[in-house]
């Protein structure tokens, strides 16, 4: 017979009846916080699409993923559940952007501002890189005097109107939307030669670049904080953007450039839909929209 002296003791087996202890449920919650935050931060973010300035490309009620890695410039964040809020900084980037990019970046300001008055941000496409010299006539954007192949979302309305257009950037130009430039995209290292015949043309610009009101035209003389000059050096890489809906957007055509700094990140994927104007949840779903790659 067995002696049972000799068997090792069994412990009673603990029933949980409320699944994570109070500990493990604080640590599970802190590290998926780091997790959202990590990921929100340096790699990943959900935007939506608000307006129709990216038809048919995007449509308002989409919901998409921004792809922020790449560029490795990271917009002000804060801590889920507090007033903690981190500023902008810079990690090395493992991309540029390239024409035709569906970028997320913040708003550079209305066109005669050289900060901006509010904090947006705004989704556009890429048809001008640094240092490329554009122009538009009708429906055709051309680069370096080459037509640009017209991606497959944009659109265009039917009735065509050519009138000047006083919003249009830079100020004093008697350009349109459907007739503007010849303009030169700025790049860093570029020289700007400036006279008090071409200073309206690039005064925001070169205040927006220092951030104070820096330009002034003295004794028919340009000067930059107060130092008579004729010429500017550019600090930054630029890009020019057009929202898809060509005759219905207020893009770089009306507040002008997008600095390399401001871009948050590529639009990849729309994950989901919901049309704001239907009158049900039902019919509000877009089914065909949903995981539609973003090009």
């Amino acid at each position: 017979m067995e002696n049972r002296a000799d068997l090792p003791e069994e412990k009673p087996v603990r029933t949980r009846h409320f699944g994570l202890s109070v500990r493990e449920y604080i640590r599970v919650t802190i590290i998926a916080i780091i997790l959202v935050i990590f990921l929100r931060t340096f790699v990943i973010e959900a935007y939506r699409i608000p307006t129709s300035s990216m038809e048919n490309t995007l449509l308002p009620g989409d919901l998409i993923l921004v792809e922020k890695l790449s560029f490795g410039n990271l917009n002000e964040f804060e801590i889920p559940f507090t007033d903690i809020k981190f500023p902008v900084f810079n990690l090395p980037d493992f991309s540029r952007p390239e024409r035709n990019d569906v970028l997320v970046f913040q708003y550079p300001g209305d066109r005669d501002e050289y900060i901006p008055s509010r904090q947006e941000n705004y989704i556009k496409r890429i048809v001008a890189l640094p240092g490329d010299k554009l122009f538009i006539r009708q429906d055709t954007v051309y680069i370096n005097g080459y037509p640009l192949e017209t991606p497959e979302g944009v659109f265009y309305k039917r009735e065509k109107k050519e009138w000047r257009d006083d919003r249009i950037f830079p100020q004093g130009k008697e350009w349109s939307s459907l007739s503007y430039g010849p303009l030169t995209v700025p790049r860093s290292g570029d020289t700007l030669h400036i006279t008090v015949f071409n200073i309206d043309e690039w005064r925001v610009f070169i205040n927006r670049e220092l951030q104070r009101p820096a330009v002034s035209v003295e004794g028919g003389k340009v000067h930059i904080d107060g130092h008579e000059t004729g010429q500017y050096i550019v600090k930054k890489n630029y890009y020019f953007v057009l929202g898809d809906n060509r005759d219905d957007s207020m893009d770089s055509r009306y507040w002008g450039f997008v600095p390399d700094e401001n871009i948050i990140g590529r639009a990849f994927m729309v994950y989901w839909s919901l049309d704001p104007l239907a009158l049900s949840i039902m019919n509000a779903l877009r089914t065909d929209r949903i995981l539609k790659k973003v090009h």
